[in-house]
């Protein structure tokens, strides 16, 4: 009676003793289970399980590669130009790596931020009214709205039929913009016609839109370059006869005494 007792409580120790076996070898997930709570480590067909962690498997969210994990986002290889702008994909965080020409103004993004320095992603970047692509053919300056400095900007210059590129451009010794203040026209080196350039009757205190200052019946042309009078008396020797009237005559209107 005793030694059946005895055998009895040896063979319940045993089977208490073997059952952690069988549960790794019958139940994966509670081998898992129980070397995550215990900090031990399983391996199975899908990964590694370290303290609960699994490496080297798919994770949420994205998948794991050889140490890199993509969270869904588009990360461009190193070194690619999808759409050949001449900026690289990782470096276009403004523009569109798939379009050569973000804003469509004519000119590719990469000349825009390498050569010309304008923003690839406006079609003006002076806001002068004209597109830096155009500026760029024409030889103006897309990142300036006055690219010859005259007052103008290029695209009232552009408009007015005056040269953005040359603050001068009738070449009469007055900025285009100084003619629009004067009332000349920038595009005439003489705007009234009498023989004078407009930066010359300003320099001399003639009007450059009237060709007879004095009213002497001479041009101002005719009395500066041929007759040696002065455009802004009508009687330059005081004679009492006007110049006109004395070439007229046939007397000298720089002699008071043949009047």
């Amino acid at each position: 009676m005793r030694i059946s007792l005895v055998l009895g409580l040896v063979f319940l120790v045993g089977c208490a003793a073997e059952a952690p076996s069988s549960t790794l070898s019958g139940n994966p997930d509670g081998a898992r289970a129980a070397a995550a709570s215990s900090g031990s480590t399983v391996t199975s067909g899908t990964g590694t399980t370290t303290g609960g962690t699994t490496t080297g498997g798919t994770t949420t969210g994205g998948t794991t590669t050889g140490g890199t994990t993509s969270t869904g986002g588009y990360y461009p290889p190193a070194g690619l130009d999808t759409d050949g702008d001449g900026l690289l994909d990782a470096d276009e965080t403004r523009t569109d790596p798939l379009d050569a020409d973000t804003d469509g103004d004519g000119l590719s993004d990469g000349d825009e931020v390498l050569v010309h320095g304008s923003d690839p992603t406006e079609r003006d970047t002076d806001d002068d009214d004209v597109d830096d692509g155009d500026e760029v053919v024409n030889g103006w300056d897309p990142t300036a709205e006055d690219t010859d400095g005259d007052g103008l900007d290029d695209g009232d210059e552009a408009d007015d039929g005056t040269d953005p590129g040359a603050a001068d451009t009738d070449g009469d010794g007055l900025s285009d913009g100084s003619e629009e203040d004067e009332d000349t026209d920038p595009t005439l080196a003489d705007t009234d016609g009498d023989g004078l350039d407009d930066g010359a009757e300003l320099a001399l205190g003639t009007d450059p839109t009237d060709a007879d200052d004095d009213c002497d019946g001479l041009s101002d042309g005719d009395e500066v370059n041929v007759h040696g009078t002065d455009p802004r008396e009508d009687d330059t020797d005081g004679g009492g006869e006007d110049d006109g009237d004395e070439v007229d005559d046939g007397t000298d209107p720089l002699d008071p005494v043949d009047d």
